[in-house]
């Protein structure tokens, strides 16, 4: 072999060996790059999935599971006090992305306005095979949104019955006129709202006789007001009273269980009554609430009442509210004639039996009519800024970065 050949085999192997590690080197280059951005990629998806973690338990901190936090607003500063394992220099592992996190930041914007909880909140994240960071930054406002009690003429989460083929719901407003038996129904407000989502082989409500209104809503997911009845008032270990008033006290919690109430109990005109009953409550009497008085009562076990069991001389719904708290599962009423009165009880069974006529409206876990049924809807209800309750999400995000 000459020796210009030796030289030319010699520079392309030269040549071959520098493209060969050129070739490797970009696709070393390469390969580092994609790691690099699934890396980042990765600690974006941690920052962002913790932050939403984090937002929902500042936007609603009563979920069950989440962490608890405890926030304390000094106007103009950062909050000073948030649940050390979310806080500082501690890392949170997130298992599920390979990765921690922490908060990073959070504070309050409005210092001038201590009635605002406007927030910020900067969650940092760190992904374990390179080690990349990112910050996501989410503005929270408060929210101020109302909920109202009763929107609807009856709200259940499982199942509405009225048996009645004489039964029929309409609405009327008490702001406007007390109502009128002889109008022919009112068909503008009488809505039915039900948890459930309506299947072909299952009928979450069902109605013998007629809906004045629009079609029942299926799969209404209503915000639910946690009932939590008074603690503090006047205890009474033994209800035989005869009169009830607001002065000087106007709440009254009756500690005694199995109660049986056979007497007629008054709230005079001008007198603005609460009592909250811990334990079962059976009323044969009656609860007499004169015009201009009102009465609340909380129920904490079951309610079963026995013939006309309130009678409200103003006939007007709100001045009777009902309310169940959450471990009130079942209100049973007999032989009741009618009802001018609003009952909110979540988690309670609601039985009316025989005919009935309801002025106002229900909200429960099932209502079951086992008569002709007749539920008049005070529309009034449902408009009352007064009969409502602060949503159960206290922020909102405003913006995501």
């Amino acid at each position: 072999m000459g020796r210009y050949a030796i030289i030319l085999i010699i520079t392309l192997v030269v040549l071959l060996s520098f493209y060969v590690i050129h070739v490797n080197n970009q696709k070393t280059q390469s390969v580092n790059e994609n790691i690099d951005d699934f890396s980042y990629k990765q600690a974006v998806n941690i920052a962002n999935s913790a932050t939403q973690m984090v937002a929902r338990n500042l936007m609603r901190p009563d979920v069950s599971g989440w962490p608890d936090f405890t926030l304390e607003y000094d106007i103009g500063s950062v909050i000073e006090h948030i649940d050390p394992l979310y806080w500082g220099d501690n890392w949170l592992e997130w298992n599920n992305l390979n990765g921690v996190f922490q908060v990073a930041s959070l504070y309050k914007l409005e210092g001038d306005r201590p009635d605002l909880r406007d927030l910020m909140l900067i969650v940092a994240s760190k992904e374990d095979y390179r080690d990349k960071s990112q910050q996501t930054k989410v503005f929270l406002k408060q929210n101020e949104t109302l909920i109202p009690f009763w929107d609807f003429a009856v709200y259940a989460r499982e199942f509405i019955n009225i048996q009645g083929s004489n039964s029929y719901i309409d609405s009327y407003n008490s702001d406007i006129a007390p109502y009128d038996p002889n109008m022919t129904p009112n068909n503008s407000n009488a809505s039915i709202g039900l948890y459930e989502d309506y299947q072909s082989d299952n009928y979450p409500f069902y109605c013998r006789g007629e809906v004045y209104g629009d079609d029942p809503e299926y799969g209404v997911d209503k915000q639910i007001y946690p009932v939590e009845g008074p603690t503090e008032g006047v205890i009474m270990n033994n209800f035989t009273v005869t009169s009830l008033t607001s002065d000087p006290d106007d709440t009254y919690i009756v500690t005694q269980n199995n109660l049986v109430i056979n007497q007629t109990v008054t709230i005079p005109s001008g007198n603005h009554v609460i009592i909250h009953f811990l334990g079962n409550v059976r009323i044969n009497g009656v609860f007499h609430i004169e015009d201009g008085a009102s009465l609340t009562i909380y129920i904490s076990e079951s309610l079963y009442t026995s013939g006309d069991s309130f009678i409200n001389d103003s006939e007007i719904p709100s001045n009777l509210q009902i309310f169940g708290t959450e471990s009130c599962t079942h209100i049973k009423m007999t032989g009741m004639t009618e009802l001018h009165g609003a009952i909110y009880a979540p988690n309670a069974d609601v039985e009316i039996v025989g005919d009935a006529t309801i002025y106002g409206a229900i909200l429960c876990n099932s209502l079951y009519i086992n008569g002709n049924g007749i539920i008049h809807y005070d529309e009034a209800l449902g408009q009352d800024s007064n009969l409502t309750h602060d949503s159960i999400f206290k922020f909102y995000i405003a913006s995501w970065e």
